[in-house]
């Protein structure tokens, strides 16, 4: 039975991680849009998924999300894993340099119930060209970092605390630059 047992739970993790290796399909990179389905894989602007859907992608750390103009419900949103967050895309580029980023503006928002973002202690996590706002908690009312973060043209505004760290609350690695604090 016990033989039974461990070869069941091996053929769960090798179907997991199968799934996970197809949502990425050779890429680090998934692609994500407001419009994004959770059956498409991701791996192109021509099949977007959703945030949710490739940040659970993201079981092993190491993925660059590219996020399509818009504003997305990220209310809670808890990041464990290492990850580059990416926004400003029109949804047709191939590289990081090809970005409008007055243009495609990217936000990830609350709904003012609770923070938009956490970074967890083992999480290294990279945002750039992201807009973080509606935010409320008692601390970080937009980010609550206890991991490594790197703040990269990003704007920080409309979020609140009722203690400490209404834009950022910190007690891990940060790294800010080039951003916008409101």
């Amino acid at each position: 039975r016990m033989k039974r047992f461990r070869y069941f739970v091996l053929l769960v993790v090798v179907i997991v991680m199968a799934f996970a290796s197809s949502l990425i399909a050779g890429s680090n990179r998934l692609y994500v849009a407001t419009d994004g389905k959770d059956t498409n894989d991701g791996t192109s602007w021509n099949s977007p998924t959703t945030l949710t859907k490739a940040l659970e992608a993201n079981k092993l750390g190491g993925v660059e999300i590219w996020l399509k103009a818009g504003i997305y419900d990220a209310t809670g949103l808890e990041i464990n894993k290492s990850i580059t967050l990416r926004g400003g895309f029109a949804g047709t580029e191939t590289a990081v340099s090809q970005r409008d980023l007055r243009k495609n503006i990217t936000t990830l928002k609350s709904g003012g119930m609770w923070r938009v973002l956490t970074v967890s202690h083992d999480a290294d996590v990279d945002i750039d060209a992201l807009v973080i706002t509606g935010g409320s908690a008692d601390m970080g009312g937009g980010i609550y970092n206890v991991g490594t973060l790197a703040v990269t043209r990003c704007t920080i505004s409309n979020n609140n605390a009722s203690g400490f760290g209404g834009g950022i609350y910190s007690m891990g690695k940060l790294n800010v630059d080039n951003r916008t604090f409101n």
